[in-house]
């Protein structure tokens, strides 16, 4: 990990120009927003008991926020926190009924509603220096409820941080 030495003046107009690139970016609400492309993993899950081929990706909204701690030497800590999604998604799936025939190849396509447990993210770092923020690619694994739908096993995200 790289110090950055800064003097207290320094230091006052670097977190000047960071908040008001904060206002900028935040869209009034004081978060930062990013538009995710979200693919779905179903590996060896079911929908209504048939065999999913394919569950279509989407974008969503991701908010979260930056927390910058600096002392009289410069910026101590850069923190992302705090970060929510949307509690459900409209997607297309594409699965195989579960039927008594023998070789069924029955391809059905319908539009569902999954739901996103937030409280079930998994968090990368990518040190790559290239922003400051949440990638925008974002995974969710998807189980089988009791019910025949899916619902979230986890969401894997990843912080650019440096």
């Amino acid at each position: 990990m790289k110090k950055i030495v800064l003097t207290e003046i320094q230091a006052k107009k670097l977190m000047s120009k960071v908040i008001k690139e904060q206002e900028d970016y935040t869209l009034g609400d004081g978060r930062f927003h990013i538009m995710a492309d979200c693919d779905f993993n179903d590996y060896h899950t079911t929908y209504k008991g048939g065999e999913i081929s394919d569950i279509a990706r989407v974008k969503f909204d991701i908010s979260y926020l930056i927390d910058i701690s600096h002392e009289k030497h410069g910026i101590s800590d850069i923190r992302i926190y705090d970060i929510k999604g949307p509690s459900t998604v409209k997607t297309i799936i594409e699965y195989y009924p579960l039927t008594n025939e023998p070789d069924n190849d029955n391809l059905v396509k319908e539009s569902i509603v999954i739901p996103l447990d937030w409280k079930k993210l998994d968090i990368d770092k990518d040190y790559e220096m290239e922003y400051f923020g949440v990638d925008k690619d974002v995974t969710v694994y998807v189980i089988d409820d009791r019910q025949g739908g899916l619902k979230t096993r986890q969401i894997d995200i990843t912080l650019k941080q440096f």
